[in-house]
């Protein structure tokens, strides 16, 4: 019997081997082990991770930015013509950008200086540019106005809502050259006043022609600089406002010493520094004598 118990053992053993070894070939080991809930609450196998594709793969590009208009920062709720400086640098070393903004919200732009922004920029209906020298012609700004009216060193005449503008040919250097104008005279006819910005005006006299073209100007923006690059002497702007008669001006270029010596020699009345002007005609009506403004 102990013998026949012990073969009949040594007999089952291969058979043993042989089960196991079946049964383990049928059960892949790249293949994720899933395990059913217990009562234990034991965390489930991680699966296995797989190759991603070549979609998956790529990298994920950031959107571009969408360009967004402030319409909040030039808003008129002055009942009144509002000129308010823009410009990012208030030195006077750069051209000074300006908006005009009508009572009712129309907004102009003149001569924008390093305004542009990636993300968000001024809403204008109006962008007029007096010359293309780089302290007045914010090319990126300009381009990305796509709200606006855009008038570009031309002679020009158009209305927008509420504001009517015109442009006269003009000169950054003493001399005036019709058929070659390297500046423009831009008018602002709005709420009943005529605004004027000279750009970067450079003669020694106004011609009748241009004068007759301009017209009454009761705000005139002009240089008060003398820096010889930019063919400007004091003499030229005091002649300028001498022939213009505005009831009040604002610089645009400035040096605080020319600013003294012209409202000195023009007997300017010097009503000192603002952020901005809000102003109407009954105002202007009250003025008597022509009032000089710095606004920064």
């Amino acid at each position: 019997m102990r013998f026949g118990k012990t073969r009949m053992l040594l007999l089952s053993i291969p058979f043993l081997f042989l089960a196991q070894a079946c049964g383990n070939s049928t059960e892949s080991p790249a293949s994720p082990s899933v395990s059913s809930p217990s009562t234990t609450n034991a965390p489930a196998a991680s699966p296995v991770s797989e190759t991603p594709n070549a979609a998956q793969s790529a990298p994920v590009e950031s959107p571009e930015p969408v360009m967004t208009f402030d319409a909040e920062t030039l808003k008129n709720t002055t009942g009144k013509t509002l000129v308010r400086n823009i410009s990012t640098a208030k030195d006077g070393a750069n051209n000074t950008s300006y908006a005009i903004v009508s009572k009712a919200g129309t907004v102009a732009i003149v001569d924008p200086y390093s305004l542009w922004s990636d993300s968000k920029i001024l809403n204008a209906d109006i962008v007029v540019v007096t010359h293309k020298h780089t302290d007045h012609y914010d090319e990126k700004f300009v381009m990305a106005s796509t709200n606006a009216k855009i008038s570009i060193s031309q002679e020009d005449s158009f209305t927008i809502k509420d504001m009517n503008v015109t442009s006269i040919k003009a000169s950054h250097t003493p001399t005036f050259f019709d058929a070659a104008p390297s500046d423009y005279i831009y008018v602002f006819e709005v709420d009943g006043l005529r605004i004027a910005h000279f750009g970067d005006l450079g003669q020694d006299e106004l011609t009748p022609e241009q004068l007759e073209k301009i017209g009454k100007i009761d705000i005139m923006l002009t240089r008060f600089s003398n820096i010889s690059d930019n063919s400007a002497t004091t003499a030229s702007t005091i002649k300028a406002l001498e022939l213009v008669k505005p009831i009040l001006v604002i610089p645009t270029h400035y040096e605080p010493e020319i600013v003294k010596e012209v409202i000195s020699t023009a007997k300017l009345i010097d009503k000192g520094e603002a952020a901005e002007l809000a102003i109407d005609r009954v105002d202007l009506d009250a003025i008597k004598e022509t009032e000089y403004y710095m606004l920064k």
